[in-house]
């Protein structure tokens, strides 16, 4: 239950981050988060790469579900 709830939390905060996650391939991710991390401070980035980690985890997990 506190996973759902830090998911549904690092959603909203990525929800109403101006700039938005371009998952249309790689390389168009990886711009799209250098241009979001340029308006972050040290501890945010930190915290967006901590959130970024907790999403993988859960992706993959229910991948082998």
């Amino acid at each position: 239950m506190k996973k759902l709830l830090l998911v549904v939390a690092i959603l909203q905060f990525m929800i109403s981050c101006q700039d938005k996650f371009n998952g249309k391939d790689e390389q168009s991710f990886k711009t799209s988060r250098g241009v979001i991390e340029q308006h972050l401070d040290q501890k945010e980035k930190k915290d967006l790469e901590k959130a970024m980690r907790v999403i993988f985890i859960e992706v993959m997990r229910l991948k082998w579900e």
